[in-house]
């Protein structure tokens, strides 16, 4: 018996003969469907399983960039993910075990792209074993001389400001070849150069929901407790790589102005020495190694204030994280909080004592913008970006 399905869902068909509604992602090479007034299996040929998109990243550790792609995988059920291509800018392999292993259990394969080898050959080699509809890049300094000549769309994401010249560079090289451009905010926009500006795509990051449980006072005491927070103690947290742009030393210096009663809680991964840095500006302080995204929320919702105190941000993750779990930040101008504005945080400028930094930690504490904060973290959800990138990535591939 030949049936006709028609797709209703990212991964469900409906037959017409019959009405039964069949999910197709079990096999995301082969889509298969059986109707249940039939007997046999069949290949349904008629329903695309989505575009083949194989992606090339500098490397696969915890930050930014790994959460956005992290939650593409998770939401864009309709994208098969073919390959992930780690063109390291040096001879190391720059990959977290915990993310590789996570990579792997999606099914996604995973090719090593070091820097002394022919990474033009090796990408050609690629291409034609993963047959990707679509590329979409990201961070890799010589993505211009890697695809020379590739005949098929490229995407190139812009992940940080115009303040960072390294993203100028590769962004700069990377759109000698990619034939279209996105960026994850107004902020990343900039970061183009001037005569390609019309040719970005804005399509804004977004946010994992924390669940119900995360409000609740048992989970606000177990990361109280993660984070060697006691009774009576509030917690004043940075959440986010520890290096020189981030300022993660502003927050131990404005801490050392409040009584004994103000912790500050340091999570991420630490560069420069800047955990050692901070512990001899402060005693009074905990730090927290680097969490996965699916866990950002489990600590979060211990922390009295989210501080933010960057030079520069693309972006902002943490930031929109505080707003959905209901958490007052103070964050510079900005970013995603410099975009919105004072409405859901306690603004201060770029360039800012620690005196003003703690001043603006004693009125978020009063814990007046959180109904704003919260209305306004739902138009950077996770689910929602998914689909927009969905639609974009649909989008490239029937017009190329």
């Amino acid at each position: 018996m030949n049936c006709t399905f028609s797709r209703i869902d990212a991964d469900i068909v409906r037959c017409h003969d019959c009405g039964q509604e069949i999910g197709t992602r079990q096999d995301p090479a082969r889509v298969f469907a059986r109707c249940a007034l039939g007997n046999e299996r069949f290949r349904e040929s008629t329903i695309a399983t989505g575009p083949r998109v194989m992606l090339i990243v500098p490397s696969l550790r915890v930050g930014g960039v790994i959460t956005w792609l992290g939650s593409l995988m998770k939401h864009c059920k309709s994208v098969e993910w073919c390959g992930i291509a780690i063109a390291t800018p040096t001879s190391q392999w720059l990959v977290d075990p915990t993310l590789l292993g996570q990579f792997l259990d999606d099914g996604c394969p995973l090719v090593g792209l070091p820097l002394k080898c022919n990474r033009k050959h090796r990408m050609q080699r690629l291409i034609e074993q993963f047959k990707p509809d679509v590329i979409l890049a990201w961070g890799v300094m010589d993505l211009d001389e890697m695809l020379k000549g590739a005949r098929i769309p490229i995407i190139l994401v812009s992940h940080g400001p115009h303040e960072s010249s390294w993203s100028r560079r590769f962004l700069d090289r990377g759109s000698r070849v990619a034939t279209h451009l996105v960026a994850v905010s107004r902020s990343a926009a900039e970061a183009f150069r001037d005569d390609v500006l019309d040719r970005v795509t804005i399509i804004c990051n977004g946010v994992e929901r924390p669940q119900p449980h995360h409000f609740s006072d048992a989970s606000r005491q177990q990361a109280r407790r993660r984070m060697q927070i006691q009774p009576g103690e509030k917690a004043i947290g940075f959440i986010g790589r520890l290096a020189d742009e981030k300022r993660p030393l502003a927050l131990a210096e404005a801490i050392e102005l409040f009584p004994e009663d103000y912790r500050a809680v340091f999570i991420g991964p630490s560069t420069n020495g800047m955990v050692e840095k901070a512990k001899l500006i402060t005693k009074k302080m905990s730090y927290l190694q680097a969490v996965s995204a699916s866990c950002v929320y489990d600590l979060m919702c211990g922390l009295d204030v989210l501080v933010s105190p960057s030079r520069y941000e693309s972006f902002g993750l943490s930031v929109v994280e505080a707003w959905s779990c209901r958490v007052p930040v103070v964050a510079t101008d900005v970013g995603i909080a410099g975009e919105i504005g004072s409405q859901a945080s306690c603004i201060i400028p770029v360039e800012f004592s620690p005196r003003m930094l703690a001043d603006a930690i004693e009125e978020a504490s009063m814990r007046e913008k959180l109904d704003v904060a919260e209305e306004t973290s739902r138009n950077f959800m996770a689910g929602d970006m998914a689909e927009k990138w969905c639609r974009y990535l649909r989008q490239v591939t029937l017009v190329s």
